[in-house]
């Protein structure tokens, strides 16, 4: 299954536009997901500079994203 998972107020318990802490549970959540076999994908309506605040932190780089 392919599934979309909302950045802010969903992964990033951080208030927008910063990146900060997960939403506890989260991280282990989505690699539990992944380790079913889904698909995971994140959903936001970010750019340019935020986005790759996104991409950079801890909170993407610690699952696997399609």
């Amino acid at each position: 299954m392919i599934i979309a998972v909302d950045f802010d107020g969903v992964l990033n318990a951080t208030a927008y536009p910063n990146v900060g802490e997960a939403i506890p549970g989260a991280i282990e959540g989505m690699q539990k997901l992944h380790s079913l076999g889904h698909t995971l994908i994140i959903w936001t309506c970010r750019a340019g500079k935020e986005l790759e605040d996104a991409r950079e932190g801890r909170l993407v780089s610690t699952v696997s994203w399609a």
